[in-house]
């Protein structure tokens, strides 16, 4: 008889060890063969076709690695802020958080871990537009690969019978499966989510796999959970799960990767991306438009209404024609990017999505761009181009605002004649306008009135600036008559204009305080302006004695390509520490909500969710976080590229690493603000 001996030992190995190795390795290699079997779908083979709205990633630990590189969520993991990181969860708990996670099936950190392939969220018509009662479908899909058997005892600790009533929870059969049905009144959500929900449209309880009559009590949601192969599967409505569980072994038609919409968006927009969020906008602008008409008390032409204006907006903008809105984002080895597309087919365009697509020209940052500046934007827009579709805009959609333009204009020939025989600022200032536009920031120079704002410098390309220089003058004093006379000196061979700050607001200009001074000068095919006179100076310095500027900072020829595909028409730069910087201490000192800026409250607004007075302040304390210096290394810089094809408008984002966490240090640090 043989006897297996251990190595290096000549001890025996007991015969029941190796019994139990052998089972191992032959369920190992049964498992090898069966598990491939199953091959999961990605999202679009089992969404159906009439999406409305999908947020999904196909491969979830990708995803979690992108956003691993986000400066604020880096900032956010930072040690320093786990005072402030306590003080929110604390706050969510004592809101409502632990009634909702007696609701979920395990805690929700544990959940966050289980999604091993694709997870998706999905808004489904489901008859809802041609019906208004029925309620749109909501859909789930979580792929946990490996851990579907944690997740089966998930489900079965969840469905054990409650200790209190000594029930279990209800079930219903879908697809031969077992689900569990789930009841989440509004009122059992934290307060500020709840009183969002019952500020919407009425809610009503009512199951969409019956005919049951409406309920009364407070408004819930009913949902459906369970489990098929490797997916988690939770939706509100029965027939769209039933579809999903055949699709997850059998290829069926009606599928969302057939629709025409999202075919286009994923090979323009969505390929190679490890997150996205998708939406179908027709359909939920011709609902939105169609809800608010029934609830309109007066005729839909009346401006005074609500809708009118909507309507209005969207006709003039052109955006009423979008088709479709995509975010995406990408995890590259050296950082991470983001993009926002907008499918408006050429042929559709009207309104100002005419004018934006701009001309596709050079890119390259112009030499006399100072390596110090805190951001930069170069978009090649033709002037005259962009001047004649914008006088057509207004004659077709606000024919009063091109009859005061056209004053404005008239009154300043006239003017101007008396002096100026056949002076005619169209010709001389709109027939002059070239195809480039360049706008930069950075700190304000010593002495400055601006301070802390950033100061900017707005260049615009000319044919003939000398003429554009001249015919702008009768404009700006027009247009702030009492401000006082022009002035104009000599610097380093150039005329230096200066001019009281019109009434108005000059794009690319920061809003001056009152009975400022706007100070330009016409310079070799360009007219530049600023409200601040030391950088303007700077500028024309900078012109005539070129120094290392900004488009010799290391890594920014290696990160163009990544924002710059076929049709781009803009390229910015921005110094993110700066502006993180920026936001960070307004935020400490009280002045603002949120320490990430104007964007996260701006889109808060749209989607109109509101919380109460104070929620915010006490979530995210102030008091509990660390000084900016000791999370500022997660922040770097970003550049971005936006340009237009026939099917739409892209914006796309690059983030590249710091140099301290980059395999191949992509570029320097910012400078500092103090530097």
């Amino acid at each position: 008889m043989r006897r297996w001996l251990l190595p290096g030992s000549g001890s025996p190995v007991p015969s029941s060890l190796i019994s139990t190795l052998c089972r191992r390795l032959i369920g190992l290699a049964v498992s090898l063969v069966i598990l491939p079997a199953f091959s999961a779908p990605p999202p679009e083979q089992l969404l159906p076709s009439n999406c409305v709205a999908v947020i999904a990633t196909p491969d979830f630990p990708g995803l979690r690695a992108g956003v691993d590189k986000m400066p604020w969520w880096q900032a956010w993991q930072d040690p320093a802020v786990q005072p402030l990181r306590t003080n929110l969860l604390n706050e969510l708990e004592q809101a409502g958080g632990r009634s909702l996670n007696r609701t979920l099936p395990a805690p929700l950190p544990r959940l966050v871990d289980l999604p091993m392939g694709q997870v998706s969220l999905a808004l489904v018509e489901n008859g809802w537009l041609t019906n208004s009662a029925i309620s749109p479908a909501l859909l789930f899909l979580c792929d946990v690969g490996s851990h579907r058997e944690l997740l089966s005892t998930y489900f079965e600790s969840f469905n054990q019978p409650q200790t209190e009533s000594g029930t279990g929870r209800k079930r219903h059969m879908i697809g031969g499966r077992s689900f569990s049905v789930i009841h989440v009144p509004l009122d059992h959500l934290p307060e500020a989510a709840a009183s969002f929900l019952h500020s919407t449209a009425e809610t009503t309880s009512v199951s969409s796999s019956s005919n049951a009559p409406v309920t009364s009590g407070p408004p819930a949601m009913e949902w459906y959970l369970g489990q098929a192969e490797s997916f988690f599967l939770a939706g509100t409505d029965i027939p769209s799960l039933e579809q999903v569980l055949v699709r997850l072994t059998n290829s069926t038609a009606g599928v969302l990767a057939e629709n025409p919409g999202f075919q286009l968006a994923r090979a323009t927009a969505l390929k190679g991306a490890q997150g996205y969020i998708w939406i179908n906008t027709q359909p939920l602008l011709g609902s939105y438009l169609g809800a608010a008409a029934g609830k309109q008390s007066v005729p839909l032409n009346a401006a005074t209404t609500p809708l009118a204006s909507v309507r209005l907006i969207l006709s003039a903008s052109g955006l009423g024609a979008c088709q479709q809105i995509a975010l995406s984002m990408e995890n590259h080895t050296n950082g991470l990017a983001i993009q926002s597309w907008l499918g408006l087919p050429e042929g559709r365009r009207s309104g100002l999505f005419k004018i934006l697509p701009g001309e596709v020209r050079g890119l390259d940052l112009p030499p006399f761009i100072p390596v110090e500046v805190e951001s930069f934007r170069r978009w090649r827009l033709d002037g005259s181009k962009s001047w004649n579709l914008l006088e057509k805009w207004m004659g077709d959609d606000y024919p009063q605002m091109l009859r005061l333009v056209n004053f404005l204009l008239d009154s300043v020939n006239q003017a101007e004649r008396e002096s100026v025989p056949g002076f005619d600022v169209r010709k001389q200032l709109m027939g002059n306008l070239g195809d480039d536009l360049v706008v930069y920031a950075k700190k304000p120079l010593v002495g400055t009135n601006l301070a802390p704002a950033a100061s900017t410098l707005l260049i615009v390309g000319a044919t003939n600036a000398d003429q554009v220089a001249t015919a702008i003058k009768p404009i700006f004093l027009l247009l702030n008559p009492q401000g006082g006379s022009a002035e104009t000196r000599d610097f380093l061979g150039h005329k230096i204009i200066t001019v009281p700050f019109p009434s108005i607001p000059v794009p690319g200009v920061e809003n001056a305080a009152p009975g400022s001074k706007l100070y330009y000068a016409a310079v070799r095919g360009y007219v530049a302006f600023s409200a601040e006179a030391p950088l303007l100076e700077e500028f024309l310095h900078n012109l005539s004695s070129p120094t290392n500027g900004l488009r010799e900072l290391p890594g920014l020829k290696e990160a163009k390509p990544a924002v710059l595909t076929q049709g781009a028409t803009m390229l910015s730069w921005d110094n993110n520490r700066e502006h993180a910087r920026q936001d960070y201490s307004e935020w400490k000192s009280g002045d603002a909500a949120l320490p990430i800026g104007g964007a996260a409250n701006l889109f808060l607004s749209l989607v109109k969710l509101t919380l109460p007075e104070g929620t915010i302040k006490k979530w995210l304390n102030p008091a509990t976080a660390p000084p900016f210096e000791q999370i500022e290394r997660h922040f770097y810089v970003s550049c971005s590229g936006a340009g237009a094809d026939t099917n739409g408008f892209w914006y796309r984002t690059f983030l590249p690493l710091p140099p301290a966490q980059s395999p191949t240090q992509p570029a320097a640090a910012p400078a500092s603000a103090d530097k």
